[in-house]
């Protein structure tokens, strides 16, 4: 899915979310989902006040120009198998830049695996019941409720990352397809990105703008060689 510019303004707040989500029973898997510029300020809201936000999987989203919560409200809780605390919680090569990532928010979080994320806007652990797995991220902007020697199997950036970063994702569903996730800092006018895959010669394609999904389209064709230009201006 690819969810944008949902919700509306209220006379107390933005409202409404990317995805809004509760969990009791099974696990439940969010993934290769694009969320941004959401109206409520969330791309993905695991939030409950009374139910349950257990057995959550993320995988492979991209959030932008949004937040990433998963936690409940709202006094902090002294056990981690307490109600409405976040247990099982996973993150899984999520992409976030221009708003934060918040785990746990009031009441907490327990037995959570962190892995291979790319989070361009910070990390925040409220209340996060250790152990917890952390290991392979990539971490750039403020971090609380940690520090990077607690978790030293992850790369922090202290300052604006000198080199760009790309990812492919292929679509689960449909050959030749795939979300691509470019984090341009670099400030590149193109970038070249892998397609190698996805793509066969001269197999016509479109790039569609997330932001503008039908009405920002570039079309190409593949000649093989692995890669394709992206323009990054102008879109």
């Amino acid at each position: 899915n690819v969810v944008f510019d949902n919700g509306w303004i209220a006379p107390d707040r933005g409202h409404g979310h990317g995805i809004y989500i509760q969990n009791l029973d099974g696990t439940k898997l969010t993934k290769d989902n694009v969320f941004e510029n959401n109206f409520g300020g969330y791309g993905v809201h695991a939030y409950t006040e009374g139910g349950s936000i257990d057995n959550l999987t993320f995988v492979g989203n991209t959030v932008f120009n949004d937040n990433f919560l998963v936690g409940a409200c709202c006094a902090a809780a002294t056990d981690p198998n307490a109600p409405h605390v976040a247990k099982n919680t996973v993150l899984n090569e999520n992409y976030v830049y221009g708003s934060g990532t918040n785990l746990g928010y009031s009441k907490g979080i327990a037995f959570s695996t962190i892995t291979n994320n790319y989070l361009a806007s910070g990390l925040s652990l409220v209340n996060a019941f250790r152990p917890l797995t952390m290991t392979g991220n990539s971490l750039y902007g403020g971090i609380s409720g940690f520090t990077s020697s607690e978790f030293p199997s992850n790369t922090y950036y202290s300052s604006r990352p000198t080199s760009n970063a790309i990812f492919v994702r292929p679509n689960l569903y449909e050959a030749g397809r795939a979300n691509i996730v470019i984090f341009n800092w670099q400030l590149l006018s193109s970038v070249s990105v892998s397609v190698s895959g996805i793509l066969n010669s001269g197999d016509s394609y479109e790039l569609h703008n997330s932001q503008n999904y039908f009405g920002d389209v570039i079309q190409g064709t593949y000649n093989g060689s692995g890669a394709i230009t992206i323009p990054m201006t102008g879109h």
